[in-house]
């Protein structure tokens, strides 16, 4: 954000992405029997808010967004889906359940 409204760069490219699907988060969550047990059907699997839900689906997930000013969108006649408010960014964590030492 801060680079377009500076001038430094005319398009963005932002994203992130969570990667918990891991060995060590997976074992976790199974002996906890936080996951769902019924392995079959992924689409019947996930039923976060079924009465006779038995767990959650672990999973893994990426956004990308590309951002330009909205001046320069509208000079080349293109409309804007969104407008930032903000934005921020975090790397900080100390440990999967522990965030901060």
């Amino acid at each position: 954000r801060d680079l377009l409204l500076s001038g430094a760069c005319d398009i963005a490219v932002a994203g992130g992405s969570e990667a918990a699907v891991t060995p060590v988060v997976t074992t976790g969550f199974q002996r906890m029997g936080a996951l769902s047990a019924r392995t079959g059907d992924p689409a019947a699997a996930s039923r976060p808010f079924a009465a006779d839900r038995d767990g959650f689906v672990i999973s893994e997930a990426t956004g990308i967004c590309v951002l330009e000013r909205t001046a320069d969108a509208r000079a080349r006649g293109r409309r804007g889906y969104a407008l930032l408010a903000g934005a921020g960014q975090s790397t900080d964590a100390h440990h999967p359940t522990a965030p901060a030492p």
